[in-house]
C-alpha cells in the first residue's frame, strides 16, 4: 500500500477485504478527500465489505503532510466504524496511516478499539434482534436505533460529521479522517 498512496497529493482511504484465512479478497478505495482529509461513509464500508463475502477488513490511508502518525479523527472514526462493521460480523482488523517513508499501525500503538467491548456489543444486538424479529432487516436496524441513540445522546464528540439532521441514521453520515 505504501507504493500505492505515500506519494499522492490528498488522502485515499482504501479498504482490503480479507477471507476467513485472512487472505486478500479485494482491494477498494473507499473515499478520496482534500489535502488534509477524506469524507466516508459506514454504508459503503459495510456494503463493500458485505458484497465480498469479507469476514475482516483492513483500512489504510495515507497523510500528505509525510506524517504517520494517526489523527484523533482518525482513532475516533475508527473506532466507530469497528463498533457498526462489529454488528454485522465483520472485524476491523486494523487501520494503518501511511506517511512518506513510514507507516503507523493503529493496532501496534495500542489505541485500537477494544475488542471485549465490541463483543459485549455484538451479543446485544444479537438479543436485540431477536427481540425484534418483525423487522425486515432487525440487526441493521437495531445498529443504526442503537448508535443514533449514542449520537444523540453526544457519544460522538470526536468525530465529525457532515452537516446532516441529528435525526438522520449513522449509516447515513459521513467521517472525516483527518
Amino acid at each position: 500500500l505504501q507504493p500505492t498512496l505515500a506519494d499522492r497529493e490528498f488522502e485515499i482511504v482504501v479498504g482490503l477485504m480479507l477471507d476467513t484465512r485472512n487472505n486478500v479478497i479485494k482491494q477498494m478505495t473507499i473515499g478520496e478527500g482534500t489535502l488534509d482529509s477524506t469524507v466516508i461513509q459506514p454504508r459503503k464500508l459495510a456494503k463493500d465489505a458485505i458484497l465480498y463475502n469479507a469476514k475482516s477488513v483492513i483500512l489504510a490511508h495515507n497523510h500528505p503532510s509525510g506524517d504517520p502518525n494517526p489523527s484523533q479523527d482518525d482513532i475516533d472514526t475508527t473506532k466507530q466504524f469497528t463498533s457498526v462493521l462489529s454488528g454485522l460480523g465483520i472485524m476491523i482488523m486494523d487501520h494503518i496511516v501511511i506517511g512518506k517513508n513510514s507507516y503507523s499501525s493503529l493496532k501496534e500503538m495500542g489505541v485500537f478499539p477494544n475488542t471485549s467491548s465490541i463483543r459485549e456489543d455484538q451479543a446485544k444486538y444479537r438479543a436485540a434482534s431477536q427481540a425484534r424479529s418483525n423487522d425486515d432487516f432487525p440487526v441493521v436496524s437495531t445498529i443504526l436505533r442503537t448508535f443514533d441513540s449514542r449520537l444523540a445522546a453526544g457519544g460522538q464528540p470526536a468525530v465529525r460529521s457532515a452537516a446532516t439532521p441529528a435525526s438522520t441514521s449513522i449509516a447515513s453520515r459521513c467521517f472525516i479522517f483527518r
